[in-house]
C-alpha cells in the first residue's frame, strides 16, 4: 500500500493517537536498539569534529543558494510569462486528499539520501567548480599527491585516470558560465548549445560524484579515528584520505558511470528529437523517476558497504563485493535497525520539506528560509549518521586488520 493511502486514514482525534504511538516507538527504537552506541558515538564525533557537519552544511546552503540565483536569474531575463514567482508571503492550506501524493512523493528522495551514506551524501554542485578550479592550480599540492596515488595504485591506467579527472575539472568549472548563456541564445543556437552543455553536464557530474566520494571518505576516516581515539593532524588525514580516494576509485568510476549513462545518456538522445522531448514531463515522471533513480537508489543499497570497505582495506572491487554481502549476511539485523532508523530520519525530514513548499510556496519569503532550514538539518541529519555508520562498522568487524592509519 503506499505511504500516502497508509497514512491518510489518520484524521482528528487517531492522528494524536498515530503520532503519540510513532513517538514511543521511535524512542523505544533508538533506546533499546542495537545501533544506539554508534548512534550515540555520531552525535560525539560531530561535537568533537565539527567538519562532519559542516562539510556538509556548506554543499548544502551552497546548493539551495544556486537554486535561488538562478531561480532571480531567470525572473531577470525571461519574458513577463515566463518569470518565476517571487512574494513576501504566501500561505495555502493542504486539501484532505492533498497529503497522498506529499508522503508517496518523497519516498524516493529519502531512498536516495539513505543509499548516499554508502556512495555520495550530498551534491556538490555548485562548489564543485570552485573545488576543480582549485584542483587544477594545484593547491596546496593536493593535484601532485593525486597523481603519485594514481600512479602507485593503477601505473599506465592511474594516467589515464588522472587525464579523466582533469578534463571532468575542466567541465566543472565550465558548467555554470554554459547553462548561465542559455536565455541569450536564439532558439536554432541555443538547440546546439543544449547538446553541448549536457556534454559538459555529464562530465562535470562525473567530477561532482569524484568530489563527493572524496570528501565522504575523508569523513568516514575522521569518524572512524576519533572512534579507535588515534591521534592525527589535518593535513595527515587529508593527504591519507587522497591516498585512499585512489582505492575508492575502483567502486566510484562504476557507480557513476552508471548513472551517468542513464541519466544524461537518455538526455542526451531526447535532445536529437528537439528540446520539447527533452523537458517532457512524462519522460521524466514515468521513465527517470518511476525506473532509473530506484533502480540506482536499490542497488546501492545492496552494494551498502562496499565503499567504507575499501576505505579501511586495501583490496580488489571483487573482494570487497565479496565482503559486502558476508558482512550484511552476518550483520543483517543491526544493519535493519541502522536502515530503518536513517530511512525514518530522511523520510520525516523530506515531508516536513515538501509540506513546508506545499504551504508557503518556493517563491515566498518564509518558503525560502524553510528551504535553508531543511538544508542545514539535513546536512547535521547526513553528518550524525555517516559518522554514526562508520562508528557501527568499527563495532561490527573488531578483528579485521585495517590498512595503516595516520
Amino acid at each position: 500500500m503506499p505511504v500516502g493511502a497508509a497514512l491518510s486514514l489518520a484524521s482528528g482525534p487517531r492522528l494524536w493517537w498515530w503520532t503519540g504511538a510513532l513517538l514511543t516507538g521511535y524512542l523505544l527504537v533508538m533506546l533499546a536498539g542495537p545501533t544506539r552506541a554508534c548512534l550515540w558515538d555520531g552525535l560525539r564525533a560531530m561535537a568533537r569534529y565539527r567538519e562532519l557537519w559542516l562539510i556538509p552544511a556548506l554543499l548544502t546552503v551552497s546548493y539551495t543558494t544556486w537554486e535561488l540565483c538562478v531561480r532571480v536569474f531567470y525572473f531577470c531575463a525571461l519574458p513577463v510569462m515566463d518569470k518565476p514567482t517571487f512574494v513576501w508571503w504566501q500561505s495555502s492550506a493542504i486539501p484532505p486528499g492533498g497529503w497522498r501524493p506529499l508522503l508517496d512523493g518523497s519516498v524516493l528522495p529519502a531512498v536516495e539520501n539513505l543509499a548516499g551514506i554508502s556512495a555520495v551524501l550530498s551534491t556538490t554542485y555548485p562548489l564543485s567548480a570552485l573545488a576543480g578550479l582549485l584542483l587544477l592550480v594545484n593547491w596546496r599540492g593536493q593535484l601532485r599527491l593525486l597523481w603519485r596515488a594514481l600512479w602507485k595504485r593503477f601505473r599506465g591506467w592511474g594516467a589515464g585516470l588522472y587525464l579523466v579527472i582533469l578534463i571532468c575539472a575542466l567541465a566543472a568549472v565550465a558548467k555554470p558560465f554554459t547553462y548561465a548563456a542559455l536565455p541569450w541564445w536564439g532558439k536554432d543556437s541555443a538547440l546546439a548549445l543544449l547538446r553541448i552543455s549536457l556534454v559538459i553536464d555529464w562530465l562535470s557530474f562525473l567530477f561532482q560524484g569524484l568530489l563527493g566520494i572524496g570528501l565522504q571518505t575523508y569523513l568516514i576516516l575522521l569518524a572512524y579515528l576519533w572512534v579507535r581515539g588515534r591521534n592525527f593532524t589535518r593535513s595527515q588525514l587529508s593527504e591519507f584520505a587522497i591516498r585512499r580516494f585512489s582505492v575508492v576509485l575502483r567502486w566510484g568510476w562504476p557507480v557513476l558511470l552508471t548513472s551517468s549513462l542513464l541519466l544524461h545518456g537518455s538526455y542526451f538522445l531526447l535532445t536529437m528529437r528537439g528540446p520539447a522531448a527533452w523537458m517532457g514531463e512524462g519522460w521524466r515522471t514515468y521513465v527517470v523517476d518511476g525506473a532509473i533513480r530506484p533502480c540506482l537508489a536499490v542497488a546501492l543499497l545492496a552494494f551498502f558497504a562496499v565503499e567504507i570497505t575499501l576505505i579501511f582495506h586495501s583490496e580488489s572491487l571483487r573482494h570487497a563485493c565479496r565482503d559486502n554481502f558476508r558482512f550484511l549476511r552476518a550483520h543483517w539485523f543491526a544493519m535493519m535497525f541502522f536502515v530503518s532508523i536513517a530511512f525514518f530520519h530522511f523520510f520525516t525530514l523530506t515531508v516536513l520539506g515538501a509540506v513546508a513548499d506545499k504551504v508557503f510556496g518556493t517563491g515566498s519569503l518564509p518558503g525560502i528560509a524553510l528551504q535553508y532550514s531543511k538544508a542545514l538539518l539535513l546536512a547535521a541529519l547526513g553528518g550524525w549518521l555517516l559518522a554514526s555508520w562508520a562508528s557501527l562498522y568499527h563495532r561490527l568487524t573488531p578483528g579485521r586488520k585495517l590498512e595503516k592509519l595516520p
